[in-house]
């Protein structure tokens, strides 16, 4: 007897649960007398086996067949499925016993030798039961051997294990291994892998992919540069090989996420630069220390995906130019600064030379940390990987600032003394050398709006408002001040004397220089001693200029004000309106602008109250007719500038003519008393 089908199973050697058919034959010996009609086999099975049919159903266990001698019968028989005969593994020796088995398994048994009544679990006996005649003599014809026993090696069950799925987290544009590992029987053959995408955002899946003498399958998966998925691609893996005995194949599958990151590139963030005013102007001061900030960035994307992280260390440099040919100096600070991430803050302390020049400070990666996943140098952005700041090195610019006095009653009266008008800062906190300061120019505007050359006072006007002009220390003043002391201790820098030739804006020369230590500031206050002939008048005081040099007077340095602004363009250095006034309630009520109506829409009608009082205003034309009144109850004594304006129409709403009118003030007091009644000229031009 012998195993015909199926082809790997023909050696003898099958697995568990394989169907298998098995031939047996009984011929007639070369030039032995033929035999006559048919006999009668049967099949005796192991314990490790199943006669059954071609389709595996299972049939009597001695299955007993008719047959004519050299004519081939045929049974079907399943392997159980827990059959085995050998480990997973083959161990030393195994080869030996399979091979002695097949060596062992054809042992035909004599006639006169008893067939076994105990097989073996893996032996199969074919056994003669009744015989066909000898032609000639018509008697049971002689056989040699009446049962065939074969011994059939059983492979263990054939098996295929994914052991290990090797994926990292790729970048795009990365050529990756991902490498499958495997487990097989050793009866399995051909095996591959077979990798499946849900998507196409990889491309095509790869072909069939062989495992290798390591039992490994490979794909070189290169991630799209363009990958534009989700950042996580479900791949799904099946190992297949097909058992060597049964030509069946057999299966192991597995899932894995691969997870995509976008390849790292970089950028520089905009530079944050100290001083302001060197970043707002781009003007940096001879000898002048400037800090420039910046952090290494990931750059703008337009998808989703999370960037590859850095490993390792990269730098950024300032282009070595500006230090060996331009004359600028590095303090406390390298050339070329590193970092290990993203949003790392690096600065760099430059001093600026002492000549005039127009450069470029600019900073560049000069050595790049690996992409974490591809571990090659991440990639730069080729239009933010460079940061270029465009400066023009002068002379230093001094910052000037208004400061808000500690306390300012803008209600001033005649011949009042050390009214302060203003008080600034001369800052000198960004340089290492000290400033000196020797005058200062102040101009004078009839306005509480805002000032322009239009409304500058006259100098017959300021010799009739001022008597004097004093420049102090604001705190030795402000000190002084509260003490009762000021007008014999106070320390002044300038004391200037108006007169009508005085011009305005007014220059005060420093009779004494102030002096501003090196990375300090110095704070000045500017304060006026008033006349007792002053007429009603609103006025505002503005810093035109401050007179600073550091080495040489002849060559003072150019001011500007906190936001880099000229001290003549800046709008932050006007001190508020003040309102100059008579201490008499008839002097003291008046109206401004006036005239107004063409330059100005209305006018303030101000006016003195010496106790609680109420008030009626009146608006007459010289004809003596109303023109306009309001009426006040309940006012505070006090002086009054803003309470009250007439926008030259009378009660009706209609714009009045140009002209001159006649207002009048009816002033009674709350406690009883006369009423007090006052007149003024209004002009109104339109």
């Amino acid at each position: 007897s012998k195993i015909v089908e199926p082809a790997g199973a023909v050696d003898d050697s099958v697995s568990p649960g394989q169907l298998f058919k098995l031939q047996g034959l009984i011929s007639n010996k070369s030039g032995a007398t033929p035999a006559q009609g048919n006999g009668q086999v049967v099949l005796h099975v192991g314990d490790y086996f199943t006669i059954v049919d071609s389709t595996g159903n299972p049939l009597p266990q001695d299955s007993l067949k008719t047959f004519t001698a050299n004519v081939p019968v045929y049974w079907w028989i399943k392997v159980s499925e827990t059959a085995s005969l050998t480990s997973n593994k083959i161990q030393p020796g195994m080869q030996y016993l399979r091979n002695h088995l097949r060596q062992i398994s054809n042992k035909p048994q004599s006639a006169d030798q008893p067939a076994s009544n105990n097989l073996e679990n893996n032996a199969l006996e074919v056994m003669v039961t009744a015989l066909p005649l000898d032609k000639n003599t018509g008697q049971p014809a002689f056989i040699q051997n009446q049962s065939f026993t074969k011994h059939v090696f059983i492979s263990q069950k054939a098996q295929v294990k994914i052991t290990e799925i090797v994926t990292d987290t790729l970048s795009t544009g990365q050529i990756y291994p991902v490498t499958v590992k495997a487990q097989l029987s050793n009866n399995i053959v051909n095996p591959f892998v077979r990798i499946t995408l849900d998507d196409n955002y990889l491309g095509k899946a790869p072909a069939d992919i062989p495992l290798d003498m390591e039992s490994k399958a490979v794909w070189n998966l290169q991630v799209p540069a363009s990958y534009a998925g989700t950042g996580k691609e479900i791949l799904h893996f099946r190992l297949i090989g097909t058992d060597e005995n049964s030509g069946q194949q057999t299966t192991d599958a597995r899932t894995d996420t691969l997870v995509i990151q976008q390849k790292a590139k970089l950028s520089l963030s905009d530079p944050i630069i100290i001083p302001v005013t060197v970043a707002n102007t781009g003007l940096i001061s001879q000898g002048q220390e400037v800090q420039i900030s910046l952090k290494p960035l990931y750059a703008p994307k337009k998808n989703s995906l999370q960037y590859a992280g850095l490993s390792g260390t990269g730098s950024v440099a300032l282009d070595t130019a500006l230090i060996a040919k331009q004359g600028f100096k590095l303090i406390d600070t390298p050339l070329s600064q590193s970092f290990s991430d993203t949003g790392q803050v690096l600065s760099w302390r430059l001093k600026a030379p002492y000549v005039n020049l127009t450069t470029n400070l600019t900073f560049k990666f000069d050595h790049l940390p690996l992409d974490a996943n591809t571990k090659l140098a991440a990639e730069v952005d080729k239009d933010l990987g460079v940061v270029s700041v465009p400066v023009r090195v002068r002379q230093k610019t001094i910052t000037i600032k208004a400061e808000a006095l500690a306390s300012q009653d803008t209600n001033l009266t005649r011949g009042q003394t050390n009214v302060p008008l203003f008080s600034f800062t001369v800052s000198n906190k960004e340089f290492d050398d000290p400033l000196h300061i020797s005058a200062v120019q102040l101009a004078f505007y009839a306005t509480s709006e805002d000032p322009n050359e239009t409304n500058l006072l006259s100098p017959k006007a300021l010799a009739i408002m001022f008597k004097s002009l004093q420049v102090m220390d604001y705190d030795d003043f402000q000190g002084l001040a509260k003490k009762g002391k000021l007008a014999k201790t106070a320390v002044s820098y300038a004391d200037l004397q108006i007169t009508d030739t005085t011009a305005n804006p007014v220059t005060i020369p420093f009779d004494k220089v102030a002096d501003v230590d090196a990375r300090s500031e110095k704070k000045l206050i500017i304060v006026a001693q008033f006349q007792n002939n002053v007429v009603n008048r609103v006025f505002r005081a503005n810093l035109r200029q401050v007179v600073v040099y550091d080495f040489d007077p002849d060559k003072p340095l150019s001011t500007a004000d906190e936001q880099g602004r000229k001290l003549t363009d800046s709008d932050q250095l006007t001190s508020k309106a003040f309102t100059l006034v008579s201490t008499d309630p008839k002097e003291a009520f008046g109206n401004y602008p006036n005239p107004f109506g063409r330059q100005f829409s209305y006018t303030n009608i101000a006016f003195l109250l010496e106790q609680d009082s109420d008030v009626e205003l009146r608006i007459f034309t010289l004809t003596g007719d109303l023109v306009w009144s309001k009426k006040l109850t309940g006012l505070h004594r006090g002086f009054y500038d803003r309470l009250v304006r007439w926008d030259g129409k009378n009660d009706k709403g209609q714009t009045v003519l140009n002209g001159v009118y006649l207002g009048v003030i009816e002033i009674k007091p709350l406690s009883g008393g006369a009423v007090k009644r006052y007149i003024t000229k209004i002009a109104y031009i339109k």
